[in-house]
């Protein structure tokens, strides 16, 4: 879980993260607890590097093909 926290941080994932506390700080401001919810929602997706649907269609990262594909070539005249 540490792991997961602290690497594969881009760009998209520190915009999620600004834009969550921006919600928050903003639902505080105006005392509006369900906008606040959105922004807790955002902030949990960024630092837990979840997707949509909490992890339904997030993109395997770590997946590294073992076979090695030899590509035949046909020249067309």
């Amino acid at each position: 879980m540490k792991e997961q926290i602290f690497s594969n941080w881009n760009a998209f994932r520190i915009l999620r993260l600004i834009l969550g506390l921006i919600i928050i700080g903003q639902a505080i401001y105006y005392m509006d607890y369900l906008f606040g919810l959105l922004g807790v929602m955002f902030s949990a997706m960024s630092i837990l590097n979840l997707g949509c649907c909490w992890s339904a269609c997030s993109i395997n990262t770590k997946f590294k093909s073992t076979k090695e594909e030899k590509l035949d070539y046909e020249e067309i005249i």
